[in-house]
């Protein structure tokens, strides 16, 4: 199931203008679709007005044509049985138009009536010709007062015809005027019924607007931008033990942590490679700290060497010293005896000769090794300068 950061931060505020126009869709359609419902009750109303009219015009007939009969009653003349007939044909001609209008709108109930209707007419019709019929029979008749009993008696007899038809035109009437308050009585039902289904929808979208907004705003986008400028803060302050915020999301806060996971294993490289610096330089000392002293050991030693040659020529030439000492002592002892035995005295003196030739060769010996000596001792100084420096 994919989580709220799995979506880029477009995608969560169109999602947010997708439900509000999703609300906004349902509102139009709740409001379109009442529209339809009003506009039907409006059509079915103003059918049933028409209705009503039409059936208040065949009992406005029905009256005329009834009244036409009681002026032929009064004045059976064949000047008022001419208009008569005039008005009567014209009032059932409208009678009948009107019934058919009636009849091609009417519902299951009402045709019903209308059957009923028709065959009151029917009737009704038949004693009206009835009438006129007697109108024109006795129209010229001597005595009035009989014509007008004869037409009267006639009129007498489509009387109850007529109040049969008027009743059952009257019984349409107040059906229709029945339905038109039924059906205005379900419009203004129909019109509380969406009115609170628009407020309940709108209130819903709102809410669920509000809701969204706030969640996908706060959860995913200003937490973790928030979080994300938190972890940046910290790797500038230099902290490296930092967990990335963010790493693995699909979103512009994923691209973000990947990028500063970047930088920090950029710094976690120029930190090792600085502590590897440091870490050589400390060997590049330690190691030349060692050759130093192995040039003062090595120079110790040379010139102890050079200490331990001039030693010994110092202790060669004390020997020889001493051997030296010796033959004059030994001369000294010998002078003595010169004049015994001067071959002897000769041949001392020739082992005295040789002996200085050969001490004279060895002081030259000792100088030639105190000189090296001392050069050995001014290479020991010059080395000993240049491992001071």
């Amino acid at each position: 199931m994919k989580k709220l950061s799995d979506f880029r931060i477009s995608t969560k505020v169109f999602a947010i203008v997708g439900v509000l126009c999703a609300v906004v869709v349902g509102v139009a359609g709740v409001g379109v679709d009442a529209l339809k419902q009003m506009n039907a009750a409006g059509d079915e109303i103003e059918l049933a007005g028409d209705e009503m009219k039409s059936g208040m015009g065949l009992i406005v007939n029905a009256l005329a044509l009834n009244r036409a009969e009681f002026s032929l009653a009064a004045n059976p003349s064949p000047e008022v049985v001419a208009e008569a007939e005039k008005a009567v044909a014209a009032e059932r001609a409208t009678f009948s138009k009107r019934l058919e209008a009636v009849r091609a709108s009417a519902g299951p109930r009402q045709l019903e009536l209308l059957v009923d209707v028709e065959a009151r007419w029917s009737d009704y019709a038949e004693e009206l010709d009835d009438t006129l019929a007697v109108a024109k029979r006795l129209g010229n008749g001597v005595e009035i007062g009989e014509s007008q009993k004869a037409i009267l008696a006639s009129v007498q007899d489509s009387k109850a015809k007529a109040t049969g038809l008027r009743n059952a035109v009257n019984a349409y009437v107040n059906f229709t005027d029945d339905k038109g308050a039924k059906i205005s009585a379900e419009a203004t039902a129909t019109y509380e019924q969406v009115s609170l289904l628009l407020m309940v929808v709108s209130g819903i979208g709102l809410v669920l607007g509000i809701a969204l907004g706030f969640a996908i705003s706060r959860y995913g986008v200003v937490a973790p931008i928030r979080r994300a400028i938190a972890c940046l803060r910290s790797l500038a302050d230099g902290d490296l033990k930092v967990d990335i915020f963010g790493v693995g999301r699909r979103d512009e806060i994923g691209e973000v942590a990947e990028t500063m996971k970047v930088f920090k294993e950029n710094m976690l490289r120029n930190k090792e490679m600085e502590a590897e610096a440091v870490a050589q330089e400390a060997r590049a000392r330690d190691e030349q700290r060692r050759a130093l002293h192995a040039m003062a050991d090595s120079l110790e030693e040379g010139v102890g060497a050079a200490v331990q040659t001039i030693t010994s020529a110092a202790t060669e030439l004390e020997a020889a010293a001493q051997t030296l000492t010796a033959s004059l002592e030994e001369t000294n002892a010998q002078a003595a005896n010169v004049s015994a035995a001067s071959t002897q005295a000769s041949t001392n003196v020739e082992t005295v000769a040789t002996a200085c030739e050969e001490l004279a060769t060895s002081v030259q010996e000792i100088g030639q090794q105190v000189a090296q000596s001392a050069q050995s001792a001014d290479a020991a100084v010059a080395s000993a300068g240049r491992t001071s420096d």
